[in-house]
């Protein structure tokens, strides 16, 4: 609005959500999705244009609650603060990229069948991140983007990156098939991409390229093997 005098209207929502609201509206200039494979849908369903912008990286992590007083260390302790009726909350699958990234993420730790019955189920990332950061949840699979929001609330415990393999993603954005202004549209889009690769991770956590990664996270940069699908 400031630069170029026009207005942005935002709906914020679950990506599922979102994608099944354009599908039927068939109103929206640009969709931006928190992960890669619902953009990939998107795109099967004929709703988005097939020129993809990758706007920052995701690493899905452990979020330990500082009201909680939990020792969390590893994805494997989850069996065990389960047993011992602590809260563990996820996204909900059906909808949320992070929901699906975290059971899988459950999945390959051996843990999901043990705690899938006492796991809380929200409808999105932003709601169970509340929940989290005033202690109502104990622990939960989020974004690494949740620390920076609650830096004085919410611990991040960092997976190893075999454990995570495939499953760390990028928010992708793209111009719909029913923008009314596409150029506009594309406008936006570039420039989101270049305001995002030029803030700091360190202070934003918000990763535009793969080279900054090890700036916030234990990775060796160059020998990160997740691999990132959504790099091509």
């Amino acid at each position: 609005m400031a630069k170029h005098g026009v207005r942005v209207n935002v709906v914020v929502d679950a990506t599922g959500r979102l994608i099944n609201k354009l599908e039927l509206t068939k109103k929206g200039d640009i969709l931006i999705t928190a992960d890669h494979y619902f953009m990939e849908y998107a795109l099967e369903r004929g709703l988005v244009y097939p020129s993809l912008k990758r706007i920052t990286l995701i690493i899905p992590a452990l979020m330990v609650s500082k009201k909680s007083n939990v020792e969390l260390k590893q994805v494997g302790d989850l069996a065990y603060l389960a047993s011992k009726g602590l809260k563990i909350g996820i996204a909900d699958p059906e909808v949320a990229p992070f929901g699906r990234i975290g059971v899988e993420y459950l999945r390959r730790a051996g843990v999901y069948e043990l705690i899938r019955d006492k796991l809380y189920i929200y409808p999105d990332v932003g709601v169970l991140a509340r929940y989290l950061q005033v202690g109502v949840v104990d622990v939960a699979i989020l974004p690494h983007i949740i620390k920076y929001w609650y830096p004085g609330d919410v611990e991040i415990v960092w997976p190893k990156p075999e454990e995570i393999s495939g499953l760390a993603s990028c928010q992708v954005g793209a111009v719909t098939k029913y923008s009314t202004r596409r150029d506009l549209a594309d406008l936006f889009l570039n420039e989101l991409v270049e305001y995002v690769e030029g803030l700091d991770p360190v202070k934003t956590g918000y990763v535009g390229k793969l080279s900054d990664l090890s700036r916030i996270a234990p990775y060796d940069y160059g020998k990160i093997d997740l691999p990132w699908v959504c790099l091509s």
